[in-house]
């Protein structure tokens, strides 16, 4: 009988502070990154990278966290879909034969762990420390791919410190190492 293994490692579900890079390739040769992180600036949370992941694939149009399945929708099927809007059958039909067949690779690194107990300002600082990494590491990914192979929408970088533009250079370079790249 046919069967499909999924192996999670349990620290998939550590909630920490996280810079993480997502890589689809798919069956058409075609490939796509999206840089995200966890640490949210409305709540006092910072999900585990599983869960970031799963959500990005969710295919349910009132999904806020599906950026990823939206993006590609988009790019392979012209279907330009609004935030909070439903997805058809024909396009769920159609991103399920379109995942399929595509691998799909994330990398998440941690920056900080994530404390329950710390307080709000502490929360914040550490959420704009991520934002600051996150943004330095779409910048170099864009300089070196292109804008045309990243998903993310939101995409605005302004001056980069020294210390975010250092780690997402070794982000980058894990990640370039570990798809043979």
């Amino acid at each position: 009988m046919e069967y499909l293994h999924v192996h999670v490692d349990g620290r998939q579900f550590e909630r920490a502070y996280m810079v993480y890079v997502v890589r689809v390739a798919l069956e058409s040769g075609a490939t796509y990154f999206y840089v995200g992180q966890t640490g949210d600036r409305n709540y006092r949370t910072a999900r585990p990278a599983f869960r970031r992941l799963a959500g990005h694939f969710d295919e349910q149009g009132s999904s806020t966290q599906n950026q990823i399945y939206r993006a590609l929708a988009e790019r392979e099927f012209g279907s330009a879909i609004g935030p909070r809007s439903k997805f058809s059958v024909d396009l769920r039909d159609s991103m399920a034969r379109l995942l399929t067949s595509s691998k799909i690779d994330m990398f998440a690194f941690r920056i900080a762990a994530f404390e329950p107990t710390a307080s709000d300002v502490d929360h914040k600082e550490l959420v704009k420390r991520v934002e600051r990494i996150e943004q330095a590491t779409l910048s170099e990914l864009t300089a070196r791919y292109g804008r045309e192979m990243i998903l993310n929408r939101k995409f605005q970088v302004g001056q980069i410190d020294g210390d975010s533009l250092k780690l997402a250079e070794g982000i980058l370079a894990t990640v370039g190492s570990e798809l043979g790249k």
